[in-house]
């Protein structure tokens, strides 16, 4: 023991005397530069926190044996215990520049009440009274530290720590007001012992020399998080906050002459081995002028900018100058909105009407608004178009077909005005619909069908809803009130109306082939293309036609053609020649699960109210070449015609089918012709 306590007593008077000739050399040498004087500061921290650490051995100190503080201290309190507390304070990494000198003056009261900003004691005016006392007494009774961060209250383990591997990554666009705003990310690895970080600066240069360069301009207020948890943080938006680093410093890649740099009193433990991850963040002035908006700053933690204290008491430091990101004041304040389809938008269906009662809460359209900016925007208005098929008579105006339409959007349902101009408009100004910056919402519209009352069910009507941005969408940026830019289009699918019976149509890609037969003669060569498909009748009975029609293929890749079989046909295929060819011959076939019905001159598939049948379209296509074509062809399922009526083919009602949708076409089958 008497050995261990020896050591302890010559590592004491290492240190002391270490101490003395620091001192003796900072008192009677002028510093070159504030730079010179820091690093002497920092040495002299440094000397007393290890003096402190081996009083501890040697039982010596309040601060290092449990020993309690026992009255209230605060500016010019003098005394043994004074020195103490500083002592303490500095060995856990909160910034005494005097050192411990026993009279308590500003810079105790500031390393006072970073302790209590670190452990969540209001209000942190630096004043040690009862609350922080009970704080400080009960850690130094467990032995324990200050712990910032997530790890709150653990003693520093281990010997000299370093600290590297420091990376920056950067954070989001920043605008006016925005407050929280992660504007970068810090990681490094802490390797030999735990520590405590106590210090993050921040420099930043301006980048756009159109705009101010000044920080407090942009900047309220800078934060350090570890995790979720505040360890630090300083208010920026003043000119006073900010060091001027000088005039042509170089090391940040801005267009501004000037580096200004802040520091960031922290608290934050981190253990030895584990990366620390510090998050910076910044609430934005709610004053940035329009000149300023498109500002960017170059923003670094320069060499040395991370100070931290180790388990031995001695400081550590990392950053990196070189290491840069930038932070954009982003000018767009109203967002910038694009209408586009919805992924649940409705596919080409059937809505059934009754021939005296509205039809209530069809599903007719979805679309998406998507903000493609910071920018918050509000919706004020939204209009839908609804084009029917014929181009002219009474069916035509939707004023006679839809009796309501309702738009659900932002969890709200919304009333629509019906206008013979066959729109819909949806006012949303006395609501609160924002599409926030960089996110979307999605619209839905549901409608009542009137009652058919015999007439435009029976003329094979439909509705196909769509909306264009630029002129159908009203909007404005939730800041600042100005016009929001709306671009894209939203094309709903045909829904076609039928007389209390309809079909629902579906498909399976894996159900559909495409073979090539070759034969020894090159003309007789010829692919065969299989479509399978299920018709579900909707209401009553409904009745498919036995006929198949198809198209001559089109060379191009697209599908297309004229009909070479009757109008009447059931089901219609189109074909899709990828490569261009002399002539083809396309010989088609129609089968199905479903009954077969005859009544007179009209042959049809008759499927039951509520059942489901499976169909089978083939076609078969010989191209009809030279030995030297060889072309790739592909089959799709254009429209299933039905009626409620077996009467004759009179009534035809008509689904459009998408055939560029993979589970109504076949594969491309390239056939020698």
């Amino acid at each position: 023991m008497s050995i261990t306590n020896n050591n302890a007593v010559a590592k004491v008077a290492a240190a002391v005397a270490g101490a003395g000739l620091v001192l003796s050399s900072f008192a009677f040498a002028v510093p070159a530069n504030a730079d010179t004087t820091s690093d002497l500061q920092n040495q002299i921290n440094a000397l007393l926190a290890q003096i402190a650490s081996l009083q501890a051995q040697l039982g010596q100190g309040s601060a290092s044996t449990g020993a309690q503080f026992t009255r209230d201290l605060t500016i010019g309190s003098t005394g043994a215990d004074v020195t103490e507390l500083q002592t303490w304070l500095i060995s856990k990494g909160y910034s005494i520049p005097a050192g411990a000198t026993g009279y308590f003056g500003t810079q105790t009261q500031a390393a006072v009440a970073a302790f209590q900003a670190a452990n969540g004691i209001t209000p942190a005016a630096g004043y040690f009274g009862p609350i922080t006392r009970a704080k400080v007494n009960a850690m130094l009774s467990a032995g324990g530290t200050t712990g910032g961060g997530s790890t709150g209250g653990t003693t520093l383990s281990g010997g000299e720590a370093t600290l590297s591997n420091f990376n920056l990554t950067s954070g989001d666009t920043v605008a006016e007001g925005d407050t929280g705003t992660e504007i970068a990310s810090a990681k490094f690895d802490v390797r030999g012992g735990d520590v405590n970080v106590g210090r993050v600066t921040v420099e930043v240069q301006a980048t756009v020399s159109g705009a101010s360069q000044n920080p407090w301009l942009y900047f309220d207020r800078l934060y350090v998080y570890d995790g979720n948890t505040k360890v630090g943080s300083v208010d920026v938006g003043t000119r006073d906050a900010w060091d001027n680093n000088g005039s042509g410093s170089g090391t940040l890649t801005g267009t501004s002459t000037t580096d200004y740099s802040v520091d960031i009193p922290v608290s934050d433990v981190v253990k030895m081995g584990d990366t620390a991850m510090l998050s910076i963040r910044a609430d934005a002035q709610n004053t940035i002028d329009s000149d300023n908006e498109d500002q960017v700053f170059a923003l670094a933690i320069p060499d040395n900018g991370v100070r931290a204290v180790d388990a031995a008491g001695i400081q550590e430091y990392t950053g990196e100058t070189n290491d840069q990101v930038d932070v954009d004041f982003n000018s767009n304040t109203q967002g910038k909105l694009t209408v586009s389809e919805a992924s649940d938008d409705p596919d080409a269906g059937v809505l059934v009407a009754d021939d005296n009662t509205s039809t209530n809460d069809l599903t007719v359209f979805a679309f998406k608004l998507k903000n493609t900016e910071d920018g918050d925007s509000l919706v004020d208005s939204i209009t839908t178009r609804v084009a029917t098929t014929s181009s002219a008579g009474p069916d035509t105006d939707i004023t006679d077909i839809v009796k309501k339409a309702t738009l659900t959007i932002d969890g709200h349902d919304y009333d629509g005005d019906i206008n013979s101009d066959n729109t819909i408009d949806f006012d949303l100004s006395n609501e609160d619909v924002v599409v926030n910056g960089n996110d979307s919402l999605e619209g839905t519209v549901t409608i009542d069908l009137a009652s058919q009352s015999g007439h435009y069910a029976a003329t094979g009507q439909s509705l196909t809803f769509s909306i264009v941005g630029s002129s159908d969408v009203v909007a404005e940026g939730v800041k600042d009130g100005k016009t929001t830019t709306v671009t894209g289009t939203a094309n709903g699918n045909k829904q076609s109306i039928a007389l209390n019976g309809g079909i629902a149509v579906s498909g399976n890609h894996s159900d559909n082939t495409a073979v090539q037969t070759t034969n020894q003669t090159v003309t007789n060569n010829y692919g065969t293309f299989t479509i399978k498909f299920d018709v579900t009748a909707v209401g009553d009975d409904v009745y498919v036609p036995r006929i198949i029609g198809s198209t001559n293929p089109t060379s191009g890749g697209t599908y297309g053609g004229t009909i070479s079989s009757t109008t009447d046909a059931g089901v219609l295929l189109m074909t899709d020649m990828i490569a261009s060819t002399t002539s083809s011959v396309v010989t088609t076939t129609l089968t199905s699960t479903a009954d077969n019905q005859t009544n007179g001159n009209a042959l049809w598939y008759v499927i039951h109210a509520g059942d489901t049948e499976t169909f089978t379209a083939q076609a078969t296509i010989n191209p009809l070449g030279v030995s030297t074509d060889l072309n790739s062809f592909q089959v799709g399922l254009d429209e299933v015609q039905f009626s409620t009526d077996a009467t004759n083919y009179g009534s035809l009602q008509t689904l459009d089918i998408d055939q560029n949708d993979s589970q109504f076409n076949t594969d491309p089958l390239p056939i020698q012709g």
